[in-house]
């Protein structure tokens, strides 16, 4: 790792622009977010962007944390989105007073034209940059209104109305070139948007509305020379052409023609090119897109590409594919709850998980099928599965998994090694009340036990209680398997473990 210093000598300082040149403060000419512009392709001071990261840049002086953000953005490879979040939350968001190249840089970073989406920076630039910036000056609110026109994330339409509110009468008249666009498309969405601004429309309101819209066609853009690499061409030209689409968001928006020339690609014996083939695809017709944008074809190859043979094909089939699925095909939430359940998929399950979470009456259907199965270890996967996706136990058994209603009834204990006046046996008995908790009842009917801990381990249900015996404090933990309880108490203020069994009473 370099000294801080070394790594600020390689940075090209860029002289703070003065206030009247900031792009977020000019009134006319209006000046627009320009990410690709604003932040240069400087592929070295990404690198060092990278090593100031897992070093120091927070304790850099606010002049030199914001230079090498602005100079290493576009080429890191740590995650922008925490980079960005952390400038709002150092400089803006609260603050008082707000560092107004703090702001510019968030302002480029929300840039939400096609070719500045693949950095992923606008999200986090508006939720933490922009709808929080005091007494916005006209050049925010308009791009806030034009931003609102042009994307249809209702995450990020909500944050603008939340984020505008006090300034409504000032943002409104920027929807006024867009009510008298040619485009039908413009036309309706500036109208919507004037609702959700004035409160006539909620933001999941009309979200629900639009996903039910059929998707703005594409252009078709011939690409002849794409087309011959994606069907002909070699593994390392693929690749070489695969990546530079991520790289290059100009190449993003294709024509659904395209689809079944990454379908040859998809077939090449590369792995690598195999996992860019998922990256791509998914990014342009699945991740982030609502219903009306997802495309049959995008979805049926990155389902082919879900049974790949090599992990890291599946893995980002899954990441950026499945699990973004937002449509209504019952056949990808079968293909996610079934790699649930395969043991090679272990590295997805909690991206599964989180894509299922959107259909959790479907999942509960399929996963109470497999918990009654006869297959032991799809049952025990699927219960695993189960209480990764609701938080609880199934309400039917599962075949070979341990249930916490397992240790209901009447029990008699042998204790092995007994301390002071325990005595060598005694029984009790194991209720469960309607929350599901569990109760014991020592001799004589008392409640000996107050908490009851349970966790499944497949057939094998480990438990934890804390006990009082004659104003004594015990603890104590075991399992049961196949009938049996083998468990050890310790009295408080002392080593020593007692160790007993038990087994249920006829």
């Amino acid at each position: 790792m370099q000294p801080l210093a070394a790594l600020l000598l390689c940075l090209l300082p860029i002289p703070q622009a003065p206030q009247e040149t900031r792009a977020w403060q000019s009134e006319s000419p209006y000046e627009a977010p320009d990410f690709l512009g604003y932040f240069p392709d400087d592929a070295q001071a990404g690198l060092q962007l990278d090593k100031l990261y897992d070093s120091n840049l927070r304790n850099l002086e606010d002049d030199e944390y914001l230079t090498a953000i602005r100079q290493g953005l576009r080429n890191t490879t740590q995650h922008r989105t925490l980079i960005i979040s952390g400038v709002g939350q150092r400089f803006i968001w609260g603050k008082d007073p707000q560092n107004p190249d703090a702001v510019e840089l968030m302002y480029h970073a929300a840039d939400f034209r096609p070719e500045a989406q693949v950095f992923g920076t606008r999200h986090y630039a508006v939720y933490f940059g922009l709808s929080v910036v005091e007494d916005k000056p006209p050049a925010v609110l308009r791009t806030l209104a034009e931003l609102c026109v042009a994307i249809d994330d209702n995450n990020d339409i909500g944050r603008v109305v939340w984020g505008a509110e006090k300034q409504l009468e000032q943002l409104l008249p920027y929807l006024d070139p867009f009510l008298e666009s040619k485009d039908a498309w413009v036309r309706r969405k500036a109208e919507n948007m004037g609702k959700v601004f004035r409160g006539e429309l909620s933001t999941h309101d009309w979200a629900t509305q639009r996903a039910k819209l059929p998707q703005k066609p594409v252009p078709l853009v011939e690409l002849p020379e794409l087309r011959r690499v994606l069907r002909t061409g070699s593994s390392e030209l693929r690749l070489q052409v695969l990546q530079a689409m991520s790289r290059a968001p100009a190449m993003q928006p294709l024509h659904q023609s395209y689809l079944p020339d990454f379908a040859l690609a998809a077939k090449d014996p590369d792995p690598r090119v195999r996992t860019a083939v998922a990256q791509v695809v998914s990014r342009r017709w699945i991740w982030r897109h609502g219903i009306y944008k997802l495309n049959p074809g995008g979805i049926a190859l990155l389902m082919q590409l879900s049974h790949d043979p090599h992990a890291d094909v599946r893995y980002n089939a899954v990441y950026y594919g499945l699990s973004s699925y937002l449509g209504e095909d019952e056949r990808v939430v079968e293909r996610m709850l079934e790699m649930c359940l395969d043991p090679n998929q272990e590295r997805s399950h909690s991206r599964l998980i989180w894509g299922l979470g959107k259909y959790k009456e479907s999942a509960a259907e399929w996963l109470l099928n497999e918990l009654a199965g006869p297959t032991r270890l799809r049952a025990r996967a699927a219960h695993r599965t189960w209480w990764a996706l609701f938080e609880s136990e199934p309400p039917v058994p599962a075949t070979g998994v341990a249930q916490a209603s397992d240790l209901v009834g009447h029990w008699k204990a042998t204790l092995h090694n007994p301390q002071g006046d325990l005595p060598s046996s005694l029984d009790f008995e194991v209720t469960m009340d309607e929350q599901g908790t569990l109760h014991a009842l020592g001799p004589g009917g008392a409640e000996c036990i107050e908490a009851m801990v349970t966790t499944a381990d497949n057939n094998v249900l480990h438990f934890s209680f804390e006990t009082t015996r004659s104003q004594q404090r015990m603890y104590s933990s075991g399992q049961l398997d196949k009938g049996e309880i083998s468990a050890s108490t310790r009295m408080q203020g002392s080593f020593h473990l007692v160790v007993w069994t038990a087994r249920r009473k006829n």
